[in-house]
């Protein structure tokens, strides 16, 4: 009873975790570029309560394992490609594929992200909607009339006395693993060394993704499967609340017992 009540236990814990990443995913549903989070669980210590006997008797003996229970082993996140959302908007980008825009933080560091909802600054800088210079650095001539970005990241602007010319090149950056990059705020990015080699390269390259000017990634959230998701880590978490009240139950009856 007490192995049940343990087990139950840890099994509550690891189902409020995955109901907390669920409610997370669903929340962001609607933010630019989010990357859902995918809960992995793991077996607890087996112990082997029966032992094969010496001299063997009849019929077979099986090793019996009895388990601790489950843990989360990891809270993965899921980079699978968004659909696309056409806006209209010419500094709104989507990366079409594998890749990551790069960010310059105030610190000298530089942070990754999915999210191309570009804006400018006072100065005429691009950066991405939380204040960041877009890397490598891109300025717009004062008095431009349009911008045109095309699917290899050629940054091109006119003006009413001049013909479209090349003020930049925007690039992407990838890694072999980039599930370990480490997230912090406003669906940014840092790298870590588990992600592996970073790559640099233009929009169009071999293995990077192409740019749509005009469109944004939205979430990768499929709500039907996150509620399904959550139907179940519900029911599981009911589970183990009910071993919890029937072994305590149990326990009561063996302590009330009378000779």
């Amino acid at each position: 009873m007490l192995r049940a009540i343990a087990n139950s236990t840890v099994g509550c814990n690891a189902q409020q975790i995955k109901l907390d990443t669920i409610a997370g995913n669903m929340a962001n549903v609607n933010t630019v570029s989010y990357k859902k989070n995918k809960v992995i669980f793991t077996s607890l210590v087996y112990q082997q309560i029966v032992k094969e006997q010496n001299p063997v008797l009849p019929g077979k003996v099986e090793n019996i394992f009895d388990g601790s229970g489950v843990k989360v082993a990891v809270i993965d996140k899921v980079f699978t490609m968004g659909p696309l959302k056409e806006t209209g908007h010419p500094l709104d980008l989507a990366i079409n594929g594998s890749g990551f825009f790069g960010v310059a933080l105030p610190d000298g560091n530089t942070a990754y992200t999915r999210s191309g909802s570009l804006r400018l600054d006072k100065e005429g800088n691009l950066i991405i909607s939380s204040g960041y210079l877009v890397a490598p650095g891109i300025k717009l001539p004062e008095n431009y009339q349009q911008i045109m970005i095309n699917q290899g990241g050629k940054v091109e602007v006119n003006d009413a006395t001049s013909a479209p010319h090349e003020i930049g090149q925007l690039e992407l950056y990838d890694f072999t693993a980039p599930a370990a990059l480490q997230r912090v705020e406003d669906n940014l990015y840092l790298y870590t060394p588990a992600a592996g080699e970073i790559k640099t390269g233009k929009p169009g390259e071999s293995g990077f993704g192409t740019l749509k000017q005009g469109f944004y990634e939205i979430a990768n959230v499929d709500l039907v499967e996150e509620m399904s998701l959550l139907i179940e880590a519900l029911r599981a978490y009911q589970l183990n609340t009910q071993a919890i009240r029937t072994s305590n139950e149990m326990w009561g009856l063996a302590n009330n017992l009378r000779k």
